[in-house]
């Protein structure tokens, strides 16, 4: 057995779709966003695809009633760090089950008993260049 950990690889198109599913649940929702933030460096590029769908502010700084974004909720630890802003709305683009702290929307989730739970994700803005 081999011991080289297995890999989950996002597309674009795989993040794309999220973003345009949570978008319409936020909708839905009656979240009234006031601008979106996205965490360095995983949350960056999917800040800027929900500001343009969303029509809603790219921010330099998270504040209060803004989405705050990022790659993926491991541990949870990165989104502890902005739970106490008021009004904020959490979006990643994997989620596991195991996380401490869990966004609002994300676009897949990893059960704890799932296969993926100790899987390396890589995101299509990491994925190194053929």
């Amino acid at each position: 057995m081999s011991n080289t950990p297995r890999v989950i690889q996002r597309s674009w198109e795989d993040v794309e779709l999220a973003i345009a599913h949570a978008a319409s649940r936020m909708k839905e929702d009656g979240k009234m966003l006031n601008g979106v933030y996205g965490i360095p460096r995983g949350g960056v590029c999917l800040a800027v695809l929900f500001s343009h769908l969303l029509k809603i502010e790219y921010l330099d700084q998270p504040r209060e009633g803004c989405l705050i974004c990022d790659d993926i909720s491991d541990t949870g630890q990165t989104l502890l760090h902005f739970k106490d802003i008021p009004g904020v709305t959490f979006y990643t683009d994997v989620a596991k089950e195991t996380a401490r702290h869990q966004p609002d929307y994300y676009g897949k989730f990893i059960p704890e008993q799932s296969i993926d739970a100790t899987a390396w994700v890589e995101f299509p803005w990491e994925a190194p260049t053929k």
